[in-house]
This record gives C-alpha cells, sequence and structure tokens, in this order.
C-alpha cells in the first residue's frame, strides 16, 4: 500500500471500529505515554536536580502500567450487525449448496430457482465487501452479474440493489469487459459516469475449466462504489473474502448449461 493511501484507509477502519474500542485504546496509549515519561522524570530525579514524583504519580503510573499491559486482554466488543451478518452469509452458502445439489440430483434448475441463488450470493458478496471497506455508511456499493449475451453483448443478470434496472451493453462500451479475455481481475479505481452512481469498479472474472489451450470465462461479477479509491490496499482481500461466492456462482451457471440438454432430451423422450 502507498504512503499516500495510508491516511484514507486508516480514517476509513476508524470510523468503522466501536467508539467504545476507539476510547479504550486511546486511553492505553496515553497510559502507556504516562509510563514513558514517569520513567523517564525518576530517572531525571536520581542523576540529576530534578525533583522527585510525588506519592500520588507514583500511585498514578502504577495504575496507568496496569491498564496498558491489561488492556489487549480485555474482550473486544463485536457490532451485534456483523455477527448476524456472518450468520446470514454462513446460511447463504450452506443453503446454495443444498440447492445446486437438489438440482443436479433432479436433473432441473427452474429459472426462477436460478435467479434466487444469484441474488443470494450478490448479497453475500456485497455484505462482504461492507465489512471489508468498514466505514460503508455513506457509501453506494452495489454487486452485479454480467453473462455473455450474442457475441457481442453482456447482459447484466441479477444485481444485489433493486434500484437500478437489468441490462444490456456492448462488450466494446464497458470498462471490465477485458475481463472475458485476461480471466483476471480488473480494478478501476477512479472513474466518472454521469448516468452511473459508482466511480469505482472492481470486476472479478467467473473462470470455468480450460476449454483447449486457455481457460473459458463464463461471465463477471462486478463490485461497484460510489467512492473512487475505495478497494486501494484491499485487492486480496476482496479476493479472498468473496472466493467461495465466486465458485458458487460458477456452479449455478455451470450446473444450469450441463441441465438443459437433459430438459431437452426429456421433453423428446415424452413425446
Amino acid at each position: 500500500m502507498r504512503l499516500s493511501k495510508f491516511p484514507r484507509n486508516w480514517w476509513r477502519r476508524a470510523s468503522a471500529a466501536s467508539k467504545t474500542d476507539a476510547v479504550l485504546g486511546l486511553v492505553a496509549v496515553a497510559a502507556k505515554g504516562y509510563t514513558v515519561v514517569f520513567a523517564i522524570w525518576m530517572a531525571g530525579a536520581k542523576y540529576s536536580a530534578w525533583n522527585g514524583p510525588e506519592m500520588r504519580a507514583f500511585w498514578l503510573f502504577l495504575i496507568a502500567l496496569a491498564y496498558a499491559t491489561g488492556q489487549p486482554l480485555l474482550p473486544k466488543r463485536t457490532s451485534k450487525k456483523w455477527v448476524t451478518e456472518d450468520l446470514r452469509r454462513t446460511k447463504t452458502v450452506a443453503v446454495a449448496v443444498s440447492e445446486i445439489s437438489s438440482a443436479v440430483w433432479n436433473r432441473r434448475l427452474k429459472p426462477e430457482e436460478k435467479h434466487g441463488l444469484f441474488m443470494r450470493l450478490l448479497s453475500a458478496v456485497k455484505s462482504e465487501i461492507e465489512g471489508i471497506i468498514g466505514d460503508h455508511e455513506g457509501i453506494y456499493c452495489n454487486v452485479s452479474l454480467l453473462l455473455e449475451d450474442r457475441g457481442d453483448y453482456l447482459s447484466v443478470v441479477c444485481r444485489s440493489n433493486q434500484d437500478r434496472p437489468l441490462a444490456q451493453y456492448r462488450k466494446s462500451d464497458l470498462l471490465i469487459s477485458d475481463v472475458l479475455v485476461s480471466g483476471e481481475i480488473h480494478y478501476e479505481p477512479d472513474c466518472n459516469f454521469a448516468d452511473k452512481p459508482y466511480k469505482a469498479i472492481f470486476a472479478l472474472p467467473l473462470v470455468s475449466a480450460p476449454e483447449g489451450s486457455k481457460m473459458f470465462t463464463n461471465g463477471i461479477v462486478s463490485i461497484d462504489s460510489s467512492q473512487a479509491h475505495c478497494f486501494d490496499g484491499l485487492e486480496e482481500e476482496v479476493v479472498t473474502k468473496t472466493l467461495v461466492y465466486i465458485n458458487l456462482l460458477k456452479l449455478v451457471i455451470i450446473s444450469d448449461g450441463a441441465l438443459r440438454p437433459s430438459r431437452g432430451r426429456q421433453n423428446a423422450s415424452k413425446s
């Protein structure tokens, strides 16, 4: 992380921290500072003409030393919201695995079931992103799933936010379309669109098994933020924490494609 990004990232994490923990942390810093000053004061009183500390200052030193030593061992308060979000994301993964397994077993994945899986998994990705960026209260964040359509187009088939409609874009008009060719993440830290509510885009490829000599990319998961440089220094964390959801999205898409011929054969056999 570049030094110029440190103040912004530090402030983002500090704003997201528990206010109680932040105050206790500042008290711990002050206590450590006092113990250092007191030690210098005692040394100065012994080896120079400084006046020695009074008994009150000595007791204050003992209290500060005890707090500075014990504060890291105190239990930290965990936000109830994030405990709830962790449980919800865990349930999302469990339910998604169960539904995909059921679809493969029954050789059927209905369109509404597929869309429901997309929606829950994209919402889980958004929840993870909110936890990563910390101070997200004033930041617009949206996660979209884009799939190839008719070769030259990409269609948004699902969004975590319902405030924007689904759409279809020509590949040549999208900054992130190169993800389909490279199979690698694409990060646009500062982009400005007059008709879009976001200024930073983090695109993750849905890469499946290789076809011939190259990997085949099924689609793109686009994470959009209204704050420019929102993911600076957080790239690896974003990739790591969203990996399970990306793989499940990929599995839904592959399962849907594999089950379509089965449905066609079933219909043919019935006729």
